[in-house]
């Protein structure tokens, strides 16, 4: 560690976990007070992946509630007009 506290990682480490400049690092240090260095994941696919499911299911559910409220609306003019001699 030098005095800026920055670590060199071997070569060989970097290598075979095919770490290069710029791959984003986790730092921490777990229960026994060791430091752990974790290859960070991207994970914006993934949340996109999430975040488009969650669109779709809105989407579902506002297209029901405006099907459901057209028909209620339907429904409305049709009783204000007096619907139809069946109806009557």
């Amino acid at each position: 560690m030098d005095e800026l506290g920055r670590i060199v990682l071997p070569v060989e480490l970097r290598r075979s976990l095919k770490i290069k400049e710029g791959t984003p690092l986790e730092i921490g240090v777990d229960e026994a007070g060791r430091i752990i260095l974790n290859k960070s994941e991207d994970k914006l696919p993934e949340v996109l992946g999430e975040l488009r499911k969650v669109l779709e299911q809105s989407k579902e559910l506002m297209e029901d509630y405006a099907v459901r409220e057209n028909l209620l609306g339907l429904e409305r003019a049709i009783k204000k007009h007096g619907g139809t001699e069946n109806e009557k």
